[in-house]
């Protein structure tokens, strides 16, 4: 019986693991999706990689240390799930109690500090710090400045499950120039408007790539 459940549950997990790595192909590598993140930043994009990535609880994370330091800007771009269904779950990834959050940080000249960030902990001394949590279904985007590290908290064994995620990096064009924002209820409307746009392209291009 505990054969044939692990069994069920690697096969499972192949299945998820095929599904993210289409959408990955088909949506968040495609030109529609390029205007839709220009349209949601105000940026070009010039190339992109990427990755789909799982987390078991009491088992993965990622490192932070200085030969993944960019020297230019990266958009990161990650939609995460997770299992937020019992009570409490959900709660539990939001506040990092159970890791799995993705936390950014600024290099040190010590490099202890590199050392460091693979056991970083949330003691309320995180002074350069940004941590993106866990949640189901969630996209989040964020301009990484060159000069930071990044890296994915230990999942706990205490966890609900595993985190999964489509991770990419996009390049950005540099021209110097920091994008508008929007100032005026008008301007709001039609930035809305053109992602909007946007993302049916992207959600159409993606249907026709899957069938």
């Amino acid at each position: 019986a505990a054969a044939a459940a692990a069994a069920a549950a690697a096969a499972a997990a192949s299945r998820a693991g095929g599904l993210l790595a289409a959408a990955k192909a088909a949506l968040f590598e495609s030109g529609a999706f390029a205007r839709l993140l220009k349209a949601m930043t105000g940026v070009e994009i010039l190339k992109h990689a990427g990755e789909v990535r799982r987390f078991r609880a009491g088992l993965d994370y990622t490192v932070a240390h200085y030969g993944i330091i960019t020297s230019e800007p990266r958009l990161d771009c990650v939609l995460s799930f997770v299992d937020d269904a019992a009570s409490g779950a959900a709660d539990a990834w939001a506040v990092g109690e159970v890791g799995g959050f993705e936390a950014y940080l600024l290099a040190d000249e010590d490099e202890e500090a590199a050392g460091a960030a693979a056991v970083y902990r949330q003691d309320g001394n995180d002074a350069g710090v940004i941590n993106v949590p866990a949640a189901a279904n969630t996209l989040n985007l964020l301009m990484r400045d060159a000069g930071l590290m990044r890296f994915v908290k230990y999942v706990s064994a205490a966890a609900p499950g595993s985190r999964w995620d489509i991770a990419m990096e996009y390049v950005p064009e540099d021209d110097g120039v920091d994008p508008p924002m929007p100032e005026s209820p008008q301007q709001l409307a039609a930035a809305a408007s053109g992602v909007a746009a946007a993302a049916g392209d992207a959600a159409e291009e993606a249907n026709g790539a899957a069938g």
